[in-house]
């Protein structure tokens, strides 16, 4: 078990989710009901998914940290041309295009540089008026392998998918939409973020002869191994990244928060900073620092991986 410091699963309190609009607050289920059903998905075929993170740009620089002597793969809507940082030599960044696939591979470590890919203009037919994509690249040893497949939002609507929990729903307008998800014949499973966040509560709190693998959901590397003190507005809470899960479209990461006041406190979802999907409380209200009840985990769903959707 991951965590010791929570209380039983079978007394666990309400789940609470909040979007950039709203809060929604709900009863958990057991941890019997909540396997219900998941055995059925399970093979042997379909334990292990080949990583892809999917991007989705909206005419924002897109952040993109290469792992170090490794290759990294970006597949684009349509054929396009790569012009590298300008500070990158050869030595540093080696670049393959085939098509629409770009393949990167720092050869060294190297700081932020912005790189331009431009797509083929077919009315024109040539690059000039094509789209153009901005990254800002750089490369460390703890950087990313994920494939990454890019799908330019300014190009197509987006038509918005239900949760299919009548209780934990979500208000949020700007939800991934099937067509997105179906965009590539590789395209993930369909994971909502409210099954997504129920099953990662499940492998933290559930007794271990009750907790089943997903075929959809699995493991991310979790990039982030220093304790946050600002995550939280308006309180001083102590903030610890447990582990990060990868379902379908979506990132969700279970950090630990610890009161460091000697006052009692209630959460709000809202206050958590960072580009959130969702922001889901195991519980809302926290006693005194060194108390049996100052601390809970906050679950936060994102697009990106989480060392990419935080700021402060």
């Amino acid at each position: 078990m991951i965590l010791k410091w929570t209380y039983p699963f079978l007394l666990l309190p309400s789940l609470v989710m909040a979007t950039q609009s709203q809060t929604v607050l709900s009863e958990t289920e057991h941890a019997t009901n909540q396997t219900i059903g998941v055995m059925s998905y399970q093979s042997s075929s379909q334990q292990k998914q080949d990583p892809l993170e999917r991007i989705f740009w909206n005419k924002t620089p897109v952040t993109i940290h290469l792992k170090t002597g490794s290759e990294r793969m970006i597949h684009f809507p349509d054929v396009v041309r790569v012009m590298p940082p300008k500070e990158r030599s050869n030595n540093e960044l080696k670049i393959t295009i085939v098509d629409n696939v770009v393949y990167l591979k720092a050869l060294r470590d190297f700081p932020t540089g912005r790189m331009r890919v431009q797509m083929f203009n077919h009315s024109a037919g040539s690059f000039d008026g094509g789209s153009l994509y901005l990254f800002d690249l750089s490369a460390q040893p703890q950087g990313g392998t994920e494939t990454i497949q890019l799908i330019d939002k300014t190009r197509s609507s987006v038509v918005s998918v239900s949760a299919t929990d009548e209780h934990l729903t979500t208000a949020d307008d700007t939800r991934l939409s099937a067509s997105d998800a179906l965009a590539s014949p590789a395209a993930a499973p369909l994971v909502d973020m409210v099954e997504l966040v129920r099953y990662v509560s499940q492998q933290l709190y559930a007794p271990e002869r009750l907790v089943q693998s997903h075929p959809a959901i699995y493991r991310t590397p979790l990039r982030v191994n220093k304790k946050l003190h600002t995550l939280y507005r308006g309180a001083a809470l102590q903030a610890t990244p447990l582990a990060s899960w990868k379902g379908g479209l979506f990132y969700v990461t279970a950090v630990k928060i610890q009161n460091q006041t000697d006052a009692a406190l209630t959460l709000d979802p809202r206050r958590f900073r960072g580009q959130w999907r969702s922001r889901t409380l195991q519980h809302t209200g926290l006693s005194a620092y060194l108390s049996e009840t100052d601390t809970t985990t906050v679950y936060l769903v994102s697009d990106r991986p989480f060392d990419e959707s935080l700021w402060f």
